[in-house]
């Protein structure tokens, strides 16, 4: 089985989605017992409202065998960034530098 994730946006864009599958994760659930799953990651997105998405399927994606789906399964909001300000979805984190041209 696989186990994904979506996180959009307060307008509803997907701005990030995985699965356990991208991950070469081979996943047998066993009936009578409960799970937990956790995806732990840097979020790196813009000040906003986002909701996460979860879903349990059988395939490299939901639109195959999906046995469960659960939109807004949370939602959550950024109210400012930590440290270098930015604005948009993501926080890319770029290297600068500027050199002098010849």
């Amino acid at each position: 089985m696989t186990v994904g994730i979506i996180i959009r946006d307060k307008f509803g864009q997907d701005i990030f989605g995985t699965n356990s599958y991208n991950y070469n994760m081979d996943i047998n659930f066993e009936a009578s017992k409960t799970y937990k799953c956790n995806f732990q990651m840097a979020m790196n997105v813009g000040r906003g409202k986002y909701s996460i998405t979860a879903a349990i399927h059988s395939e490299h994606n939901h639109l195959g065998d999906c046995s469960h789906w659960l939109d807004h399964a949370t939602n959550f909001e950024v109210s400012a960034a930590q440290d270098k300000p930015f604005i948009g979805l993501c926080k890319l984190e770029p290297s600068i530098s500027i050199t002098p041209k010849s």
